[in-house]
């Protein structure tokens, strides 16, 4: 049994992510499993419809089986990102290949603009000081300082968001001398932030954006299988009063010890807190050169889930497992493989491990908050008492 993995977050599920997910598949004896964030995002967003409904969207659309990525690991930097979700496939021992879109399909410019990553050039690196001291973004100061020291060629895979992810999937593949073959898939359609409903493969965000709004286009851009699982939408600026009261609550050295809350941010956080009355308005008057806005959103995720440094670290430190959220029934073989090959504990349910993590602890944590978030809010436990979900 061959199996391919894919990293994702299905925010929501739609036609690109069927076209992803049938160009994976290279025969119809191979499996696919998922690695999908949970309740919360990287771009540090109640992610649109939970994680339950997101995973039957997944197992009807094509894959056979779907795991949690763990929350912390979801609101991490796409380094954060990447690592967490590489370690886990590599703890499973039964993962061939790696499939990921991206903006560049040629897995072998894109590995060379991820080893010289690696390597850490000292130009490069200097360079990168002094753009961020010209109070440029991180992403930004390094593609620059990449454009500077190696050529075009080499920095373009930087520009592209999808290509970024790439690169952070191939450095974490490389670092962790992974025995996973990666293979790229060229992204069709729409740019990732295209707000604009305009093309057949429409991006994630002009979806989430008319979804919000209360349109109907957007479920012309959703597999029609997918369509019975979209329901009881978050709206992004649910979590809005939440972060006000906290906000208002710490103050900046209190603020300080939260995951993310560092160089400054804490200031900003809470002056910006005193004054903001829409969760549109506190993310603009946070919002700086020097902190990108998916950072501020992840960090007020932190902040949220009462994630601090130290429990930060406590998590990081815990021993993996593979929480499975679904199966399709005729997959259910691939359980037991799974079970047969991982180095890890493979879970159906958080009460299957015995001992207590505080990163399963987040995650349910995470569950729960997500659900106090809907409208009406959603009962509380259902990482307990939903089930695997078996389509």
């Amino acid at each position: 049994m061959r199996i391919s993995a894919i990293i994702a977050e299905y925010n929501p599920f739609h036609l690109g992510h069927l076209l992803h997910i049938s160009k994976t598949r290279q025969s119809a004896d191979e499996k696919i499993l998922v690695i999908m964030s949970g309740s919360f995002t990287q771009r540090g967003e109640a992610a649109i419809f939970d994680k339950f409904s997101r995973t039957a969207c997944a197992l009807c659309c094509g894959a056979d089986i779907v795991i949690e990525l763990p929350t912390l690991f979801s609101l991490s930097s796409a380094q954060g990102f990447a690592e967490g979700a590489i370690r886990i496939l590599n703890q499973l021992s039964c993962i061939d290949t790696l499939s990921f879109g991206s903006e560049i399909a040629d897995i072998s410019a894109l590995k060379t603009t991820a080893d010289l990553l690696i390597q850490e050039n000292p130009q490069q690196k200097e360079l990168l000081q002094k753009y961020l001291q010209k109070g440029k973004s991180f992403p930004a100061a390094r593609h620059a300082a990449f454009l500077d020291t190696y050529g075009h060629q080499a920095a373009a895979p930087l520009a592209l968001p999808n290509a970024i992810l790439a690169l952070e999937y191939l450095q974490a593949l490389s670092r962790t001398k992974s025995t996973i073959s990666p293979r790229a898939i060229f992204r069709e359609g729409a740019a990732y932030l295209s707000p604009k409903l305009d093309q057949h493969f429409a991006s994630a965000l002009s979806i989430r954006k008319d979804i919000q709004e209360g349109g109907i286009a957007w479920k012309s851009h959703v597999p029609s299988q997918a369509l019975p699982y979209c329901s009881c939408p978050t709206p992004e600026e649910a979590v809005f009063p939440h972060l006000l009261y906290l906000l208002r609550r710490f103050r900046p050295d209190e603020l300080s010890k939260f995951f993310g809350m560092s160089e400054g941010l804490e200031y900003r956080c809470w002056k910006a807190g005193q004054k903001a009355r829409t969760y549109q308005e506190l993310l603009m008057l946070i919002k700086s050169k020097r902190y990108p806005m998916a950072r501020i959103k992840r960090t007020l995720c932190c902040l949220l889930l009462g994630i601090t440094q130290k429990s930060a670290n406590d998590c990081l430190r815990a021993p993996l497992y593979a929480r499975v959220l679904g199966v399709r029934k005729e997959s259910r073989s691939l359980l037991s493989l799974l079970n047969r090959y991982a180095q890890i504990p493979v879970l159906c349910s958080p009460k299957e491990l015995k001992e207590e993590n505080p990163m399963l602890l987040l995650d349910t944590r995470a569950t729960d908050l997500y659900h106090a978030l809907q409208s009406p809010p959603a009962p509380a436990g259902q990482d307990y008492t939903k089930g695997l979900i078996c389509i």
